[in-house]
């Protein structure tokens, strides 16, 4: 695998659009920082990995769109936080996002996440995966449930026979209608590319 590095001090300074494209055989570190895009991040390929440094953020400003797509194979995703820049109203429903979905993926493991979905879910399930490890994430914020898939399916809690998802070790909390809306993130007009 080729190793790069992404972040203010490399060739390489966004992970947006770096991954604007299809990459295969990746080791992708990315520095501490705050990552803005008015637009998803789209992980597609196979065998990447992304690390991230301690406090490496990813966040989109559109409330309609996943904080990151997953597709392809042998995919991890490990150590980000990750989460819409404006988080929905607290009371009703005004984002429809979640923070990772995935689609026609195998053999993905989501490690050490910080998966804070101020939108729907923390994970979607939308169509034709594989196996999905779910291991010692925090799985928070989220108005709908901590994850979905696309038959409109909601789960809460950590489940044993679930179609996809593999779950080891994860914090769950805070998630569903009768959520403490957190709002504790920073965001600043400028940082915003579309509309909010």
């Amino acid at each position: 695998m080729d190793t790069l590095y992404i972040g203010n001090d490399h060739e390489i300074k966004n992970p947006f659009v770096y991954f604007s494209k299809e990459r295969n055989n990746v080791f992708v570190i990315i520095d501490s920082g705050r990552y803005v895009n008015a637009r998803g991040l789209w992980v597609t390929g196979n065998n990447i990995i992304i690390k991230g440094e301690d406090g490496v953020s990813l966040l989109i400003d559109q409330l309609h769109d996943n904080v990151m797509w997953v597709t392809g194979n042998n995919i991890v995703i490990d150590n980000l936080h990750m989460m819409h820049l404006m988080p929905g109203e607290p009371k009703g429903q005004n984002c429809s996002g979640r923070v990772i979905g995935f689609d026609r993926a195998y053999n993905v493991t989501i490690i050490n996440c910080d998966l804070n979905g101020c939108g729907l879910a923390g994970l979607h399930d939308n169509m034709g995966n594989g196996t999905i490890y779910i291991e010692h994430n925090y799985i928070h914020n989220n108005s709908l449930r901590a994850y979905t898939n696309m038959d409109g399916a909601v789960w809460q809690e950590e489940i044993s026979d679930h179609e996809t998802f593999v779950f080891k070790e994860n914090r769950i909390e805070n998630n569903g209608l009768d959520r403490i809306y957190e709002s504790s993130d920073e965001y600043y007009e400028e940082d915003f590319h579309g509309e909010h």
